[in-house]
């Protein structure tokens, strides 16, 4: 993930994951104690849509969220959970 912008309200958060091969663009907010990330995404499968990442949840060492894709032009959505580990490297 790569966060950037001049302010919290200019916030861009850029994620690429392995879910569903989707690229994911928006703006970072909270919502409560979680973060939220409200935006669009794109894949390598052609699909692309409006995106909303909720429930982020970040640790020191772990991120866990859940993440809702709703593609414009195939008519589907995905929705699943989304989690990772830092390395001690």
């Amino acid at each position: 993930m790569l966060a950037s912008g001049a302010s919290a309200a200019d916030r861009r958060l850029t994620a690429s994951c392995a879910f569903r091969g989707a690229g994911i663009s928006g703006t970072l907010g909270q919502s409560g104690q979680f973060g939220t990330v409200v935006g669009t995404y794109d894949s390598r499968s052609g699909g692309l849509g409006n995106a909303t990442v909720s429930a982020m949840n970040v640790q020191v060492n772990a991120l866990t969220a859940t993440v809702v894709l709703n593609s414009t032009n195939f008519g589907s959505q995905s929705a699943g959970y989304l989690a990772g580990i830092r390395s001690l490297q």
